[in-house]
């Protein structure tokens, strides 16, 4: 989101689609695991865990980490143990299968059900929120929220330029008292984004802070993020999610009141952030459809817009699929070697196996040199590049010496019934050179790719 022009707008035109959903990616439902239990009874004690995204402000310790995940009715508990103890009837190849077969069973039926129950309700920044800068704050921008005093919000969005900032709006529907706190997903793009938060509201005083110029009338209360010390963690255990910890607030809410939430970054670095409004639950009226689409923008990180590189996940796909399936056959192919200087058994078994890996080496190294071309196409031999272009082409050596000289001599060997016998001594040495330079240059170009992805990219 980028651009910024100072000139107003309607409401209407600053209206924009909002997307509810049933479920979090990062809030959901701990005890759907256990509703499918043997019996009813432990169905509804499992009701009684809850996992929250916003901390209880009366209690500081992170078990109490509990406003917004959701309690099933008794009704569909019941529902869910009918169909765990039918689960149970069927006979399978192990316990593994049907602890995952109960799990996404556990999901959809949740999910189908998902009108009994109660969380935070996630929102998706949208694509088309216009882009707004600290210098610059156009209110009339600001994207819509459903009201958090009857149902919690979970914003999901994204700052994606340095200057940028996401800008909000609620009406209060009564007065509330409602806690407030901008949460970061643990990857290693965001390790130093902190965003920060700022209040807008009407009212006569300058509020607690200057960050934004605002005209008359408007107060500001400015939510500053965490120290520069090391955040505290919370891991919600059904989704697997980490989230940095913010700095939580309370905010006080008139009737009526309309309130703006302005997301910023001081430092201006860009990152994920997962905003938390409110701690009332309300699901009613949520569709299904949308709470499948949302949870996987969210843990996809597909929020504010962000556009797709297809061209480089093509490249980078087609890159590693090269890898899987050529290393995977070089590796195959040197062990029975390698088995196979001693022993007739092995050796017999490696003439018989290189018919299959031999194709597949080439086809993935096809792949591979397909995917690079794509993944490199801007970058060239820049950076690791220029290394794994020489490996390729000391591979491409390599694989013709085998495909031209070793495999017709292990090919003849077998046509005269002599596939059993141990090779001589001069082709062991030479198959055995040409296994290590095979080994090494494929590990090697992978390992070039992981150093580029994590130092380079």
């Amino acid at each position: 989101m980028k651009g910024c022009e100072c000139h107003n707008h309607s409401e209407e035109e600053a209206s924009q689609p909002t997307w509810h959903a049933c479920i979090s990616a990062f809030s959901v439902q701990r005890s759907i695991t256990v509703g499918w239990s043997n019996t009813g009874r432990q169905a509804r004690h499992a009701a009684k865990c809850n996992v929250g995204l916003l901390r209880n402000p009366e209690n500081e310790t992170d078990e109490s980490i509990s406003t917004g995940f959701s309690r099933l009715s008794a009704h569909a508990l019941e529902r869910a143990a009918a169909i765990g103890r039918g689960l149970m009837t069927v006979r399978a190849t192990g316990i593994t299968f049907m602890t995952l077969l109960r799990f996404a069973l556990g999901w959809a039926f949740w999910l189908s059900t998902c009108s009994t129950a109660n969380a935070h309700r996630p929102f998706i920044e949208p694509a088309q929120t216009p882009g707004q800068v600290l210098e610059c704050l156009q209110l009339e921008k600001a994207v819509p929220l459903g009201d958090p005093v009857r149902a919690s919000v979970a914003v999901y969005g994204s700052l994606t330029s340095p200057d940028e900032i996401d800008v909000y709006r609620f009406t209060a529907s009564s007065k509330a008292r409602l806690p407030v706190e901008v949460l970061v997903p643990v990857r290693p793009s965001n390790r130093d984004f902190r965003p920060g938060l700022v209040v807008i509201s009407r009212g006569d005083s300058p509020g607690d802070g200057s960050l934004l110029k605002l005209p008359d009338g408007l107060r500001q209360r400015v939510i500053p993020p965490p120290e520069e010390t090391a955040r505290r963690i919370f891991f919600e255990p059904f989704s697997l999610e980490k989230l940095y910890r913010g700095r939580e607030a309370l905010i006080d809410v008139e009737p009526a009141g309309v309130y703006y939430l302005v997301v910023f970054e001081k430092d201006h670095r860009t990152g994920d952030y997962a905003l938390g409004v409110g701690e009332a639950e309300d699901f009613r009226d949520v569709p299904l459809g949308g709470t499948i689409r949302n949870v996987l923008a969210a843990k996809l990180g597909l929020v504010g817009g962000r556009r797709v590189p297809l061209l480089d996940l093509i490249g980078l796909f087609l890159f590693l699929a090269g890898f899987v399936v050529g290393l995977g056959a070089v590796t195959v192919i040197d062990l029975h070697g390698f088995l196979g200087r001693r022993s007739a058994y092995w050796t017999e078994a490696t003439t018989r196996t290189h018919k299959v890996t031999k194709p597949l080496i080439w086809v993935g190294m096809a792949t591979a040199a397909a995917g690079a071309a794509i993944y490199y196409r801007e970058s060239g031999l820049s950076g690791v590049a220029t290394f794994q272009a020489a490996l390729a082409v000391v591979l491409v050596v390599n694989g013709l010496f085998l495909t031209l000289r070793v495999s017709p001599f292990l090919l003849a060997r077998e046509r005269e019934g002599r596939a059993g016998e141990l090779l001589p001594a001069s082709w062991q040495a030479k198959i055995t050179v040409s296994f290590v330079v095979s080994l090494v240059g494929w590990w090697g170009s992978l390992f070039l790719l992981a150093w580029h992805i994590v130092f380079l990219r």
